[in-house]
This record gives C-alpha cells, sequence and structure tokens, in this order.
C-alpha cells in the first residue's frame, strides 16, 4: 500500500515521467491513496505507466487533498496511463483528476465524490496535438457520482459527497453503466460534455436521481455526444 499525504501537515508526490524508445516508465503498487491525510500528487506523462492492481484512492481522508495528472503520448504513441481496478476520486476528501494531452484512465469502477464530505472532479480534456489520439477513460463496470456504498450496491439515499465529471475538447468516456444520484438539497452532481467530437459513451444504462434524491442530479451538453 501507497499513501501520498500520509501524516497531517505533509506532502508528498509521486511523478512518473516521460517513456523512451527502448523502455516505458512504469511505476506498481497493490493500492495507493493520493491525498491520503494531506496533499498528495501523482503525475504520469509522456506515455508513463501507473499500474495500480486493487484501488485508488484520491482525496481519501477528510484532511486529505489528492491531485492526479495523466497525460501525454510518447513516441511510440503509448498514451500516459492510470490503470486499476476500483478508482474514487474524493472518498472522504477532495480529490482531483486531469486526464490531458493524449492520456488514459482505465478501472472497472469509478465513483466520484462519494463519502458525505467527498468533493470530486474529473476532467478528460483534449487530444493529443501530434498524434491526434484523444484523451480516454475507459470503465469496465460503474460509474457513479454521488453515491456511497459498494459499486455493486450503492447506497443511493445516504448522505453523499458532490461530484462532477467535464468532458471537452475531444475527450472520450466509455462506461457500462452511468448513476448520477444526488441525495442532499442543494447539491449538485453533474456530467458536462462539451466541445466537438467530446464523447460519453454508455454501453448499457444511464440513470440521473433517485426517489428520495434532494439535490440536483445533471446531464449538460455543450456540443458533444452521450
Amino acid at each position: 500500500f501507497t499513501s501520498v499525504g500520509a501524516q497531517l501537515g505533509s506532502s508528498g508526490q509521486i511523478s512518473i515521467l516521460d517513456s523512451t524508445a527502448s523502455s516505458r516508465t512504469t511505476w506498481r503498487a497493490l493500492a495507493a491513496a493520493i491525498g491520503d491525510k494531506s496533499f498528495g500528487t501523482l503525475q504520469a506523462t509522456n506515455g508513463a505507466l501507473a499500474d495500480v492492481e486493487l484501488y485508488v484512492n484520491v482525496g481519501a481522508e477528510l484532511s486529505g487533498v489528492g491531485r492526479v495528472s495523466v497525460a501525454g503520448v510518447d513516441a511510440q504513441q503509448q498514451s500516459a496511463s492510470l490503470i486499476t481496478t476500483e478508482l474514487r476520486v474524493g472518498l472522504k476528501g477532495q480529490g482531483t483528476i486531469s486526464v490531458l494531452n493524449g492520456g488514459h484512465v482505465e478501472a472497472e469502477d469509478v465513483g466520484i465524490g462519494t463519502e458525505q464530505a467527498g468533493l470530486g472532479t474529473v476532467l478528460v480534456d483534449g487530444v493529443h496535438s501530434a498524434s491526434a489520439i484523444p484523451s480516454t477513460v475507459s470503465i469496465a463496470n460503474n460509474l457513479v457520482i454521488g453515491a456511497s456504498g459498494g459499486f455493486g450496491s450503492a447506497n443511493f439515499q445516504g448522505l453523499t459527497g458532490r461530484g462532477t465529471l467535464e468532458i471537452k475538447n475531444g475527450g472520450i468516456v466509455e462506461v457500462g453503466n452511468g448513476y448520477i444520484f444526488s441525495s442532499q438539497a442543494g447539491r449538485r452532481n453533474e456530467v458536462i460534455v462539451g466541445g466537438a467530437n467530446s464523447d460519453l459513451i454508455v454501453t448499457n444504462l444511464l440513470i440521473l436521481g433517485y426517489t428520495g434524491n434532494l439535490g440536483e442530479a445533471v446531464l449538460t451538453l455543450m456540443g458533444g455526444y452521450v
């Protein structure tokens, strides 16, 4: 288990930098908390790979602030990538993931803004200028925004966090099922798809809102596709 920003008042950073023609820069871990109890960052650039077997929590505890950046393509046209099984952004703290300039994130399940105090933001932005490879997120099973509990049995009516997914400038997100909920009055959880060739691809179900939800669960299209 890797904890970045493990103690209150601390800060930590993992940088996985540019792959070369002969080898791909790779970091492997069993599980990771980025911004565990304090400030933590993870960046993978220009073809580098972060491969985390079980889960990645970004903004794990109430005091945690986590930032992840996955950006760029190497000379072999490999995208900088973060690959894991479960990804939670804004678990109990504040978490942000930026997938830029041809970067790629892949997970079986993704939660954004899950527990009550969690604040999660995921940005999928742009296309690599030289290779025209888009920034992408691939979610095999479930994308859950603003719902706590396990991915197989989300607690749709519990006190949950705030989450936003923004896809723009040609970014692409593909999910099996998408669930956007907002249990608390005055709280807005949202997916925004904007700009030419930006795309949210849902292969099975897309559900907005749930019985008893008092907040706003919103899908906004500004020139993109669903």
